[in-house]
């Protein structure tokens, strides 16, 4: 369900070097799933999200025609994300945007030989155009799994505000952790492929209390050791009823790990500091924080400066 960006990076090259002389520089998807475009570049395979086009890709984007320029390390034309990329000074950039039925699909920005004159680089303009037609299946196909993608993820919502519900005290708790560990993934700097797992990781996080009673999840007075002893065994139930779905091995280990504690005094496992994986210590954070910072039949909530 979720994308690789070096696969996807591989495949728009192989289509893309059919001609000679050319590099891939980056290129643009639209994302109907977390907004904006994801920009996936060959250097370091790199992916990011950004909310806008800017410099020759917008040009190209808004004219929905070929945009080209000489030497863009010093043109006001590009954009800094263009100019981080750019691995040949003397380079020409040339954008191209992939259109569907007057549609933005795609943009895919090359880099043709230094050698290559305004002239030239303008009359290479249709056969341009015409060679980026390639790229219409694989970009139309990713956007079919990216609406998929989003619909399953509606779908996990609905189901993780089902759980939070058997807990009165926990309404919005699985979503409000989601939203902390998107904010922990974004200063770590993790990509939005990473983002995508780690959505849904912090959405199921807790889907293993549906096996514990209800009588447990509902007592008002502090937990006795045998109710700790039915609350603990949440992650690794989780992890179990998942493992069931394809190609979620890392959402697993955060299902199953996220009650784990740095010092090595949690479950199911007693993992302590980095044996514990990094989206379940990422998402342990923000659980902590929410439950501190939300009211419980025992105690009320802390201030969010104090948790």
């Amino acid at each position: 369900m979720n994308f690789n960006a070096e696969q996807l990076i591989a495949s728009v090259q192989k289509i893309i070097l059919r001609v000679d002389g050319i590099k891939l520089h980056s290129f643009f998807i639209p994302d109907p799933l977390g907004g904006g475009y994801l920009h996936l570049s060959p250097k370091g395979n790199t992916c990011r999200r950004v909310m806008q086009l800017e410099g020759l890709a917008g040009r190209a984007a808004e004219q929905k025609s070929p945009a080209s320029v000489q030497n863009p390390m010093s043109s006001a034309q590009t954009s800094l994300i263009e100019k981080n990329l750019i691995t040949d000074e003397n380079t020409v950039l040339l954008a191209v945007p992939v259109v569907q039925e007057a549609e933005l699909i795609g943009l895919v920005e090359v880099s043709l030989p230094a050698s290559t004159s305004a002239q030239e680089a303008e009359t290479q303009k249709p056969e341009w155009t015409a060679a980026a037609e390639n790229l219409t299946p694989l970009f139309l196909m990713f956007r079919e799994q990216r609406v998929a993608r989003k619909t399953f993820v509606a779908i996990i919502r609905a189901l993780t505000a089902a759980i939070d519900s058997k807990e009165p005290y926990m309404q919005g708790h699985s979503t409000r952790v989601c939203k902390y560990s998107l904010i922990i993934a974004e200063e770590l700097g993790l990509g939005p492929q990473h983002q995508d797992d780690l959505e849904l990781a912090a959405l199921m996080h807790d889907i293993g209390k549906l096996c514990i009673p209800e009588k447990i999840l509902h007592k008002q007075e502090p937990l006795d050791d045998s109710d700790w002893k039915e609350i603990r065994k949440h992650p690794a139930v989780g992890a179990d009823l998942v493992s069931r779905i394809p190609n979620l091995g890392e959402i697993i280990n955060v299902i199953k790990y996220h009650q784990e504690r740095y010092d090595g005094q949690g479950y199911p496992e007693g993992l302590w500091a980095d044996k514990i994986p990094l989206f379940a210590r990422g998402v342990a954070v923000a659980d902590a924080f929410d439950a501190m910072t939300s009211n419980r039949p025992y105690r009320r909530r802390f201030p969010e400066d104090v948790a």
